[in-house]
């Protein structure tokens, strides 16, 4: 007679899943049976503890660094103008004074300049050559000079500065750098009575070219019997250049915000 299970008071064990003998197949060796008997469940493995603190601390430390670099935008870093403003016409003050009064001829006249303001970006260009008249020292040369200033408001322009003086371009036949003139200066030696000085300052770029050619109208006998002037080494002018590119960064400084198209630019 069988009787009903008695109820112990413990755990009761359900049923397994059917073995080989359930599904109709064969029943498992002995020795497999002997193997088996007896062997209790592997224990179950517990973290410790100082892991866990380490690895929620990592996580942490990976949302800390996820929200600063989504909150950083190199592109909220404007570039520093030093108090620059620009002038209509930089050309016809006395900025370029130093550089003319060491030519033969002292005296110059400015073209009148494209100036450009903007939301991004200020720019200017103007030029400038000598006088000829009665004072002109009787020079069969022509010295003239071009000035372009931007004001980079938005973006930085150092890198392409460094890349445009990084490597020498074929009409560029040396580079000079200049100390104690703002951030980085180039003196470029353009060949052909060609000079031209880079200055970067912040946001700033300031580049003043000067030139050396025969004046036609005014052609003298030369010494060795030609009507052509030889051509003529702008090089000593160099340090005649950078005092005037002081003088315009100096007249920049000076000068209040602008009031015309720029001051109603957002």
């Amino acid at each position: 007679m069988i009787s009903e299970p008695e109820l112990t008071g413990g755990l009761v064990d359900l049923p397994g899943p059917a073995g080989p003998r359930d599904l109709g197949g064969e029943p498992p060796p002995d020795d497999d049976l002997l193997a088996t008997a007896g062997r209790e469940p592997a224990p179950r493995r517990r973290i410790p503890k100082h892991w866990l603190w380490a690895c929620g601390g990592a996580l942490a430390a990976s949302a800390v660094w996820a929200g600063a670099l989504a909150a950083w935008d190199p592109a909220d870093r404007t570039p520093d103008l030093h108090g620059y403003h620009l002038s209509p016409n930089p050309c016809s003050g006395s900025a370029l004074r130093p550089l003319f009064d060491a030519t033969p001829r002292h005296g110059f006249s400015p073209d009148p300049a494209d100036t450009l303001w903007g939301s991004a970006l200020d720019r200017t260009r103007c030029s400038a050559e000598n006088l000829v008249g009665d004072d002109d020292g009787g020079s069969p040369y022509d010295y003239r000079a071009t000035l372009s200033v931007e004001l980079h408001k938005k973006t930085d322009p150092r890198p392409e500065f460094e890349d445009q003086h990084r490597s020498t371009l074929p009409s560029v036949t040396r580079i000079d750098p200049v100390r104690g003139l703002g951030d980085e200066a180039y003196l470029l030696h353009l060949g052909s009575g060609r000079l031209r000085l880079d200055v970067l300052h912040g946001g700033a770029v300031i580049s003043l070219s000067f030139s050396i050619s025969p004046d036609p109208p005014q052609v003298m006998p030369h010494p060795d019997g030609s009507d052509v002037p030889a051509m003529q080494d702008p090089g000593p002018y160099g340090p005649q250049m950078a005092a005037a590119v002081r003088n315009v960064m100096a007249d920049m400084a000076s000068r209040p915000a602008a009031t015309g198209p720029a001051a109603s630019q957002p």
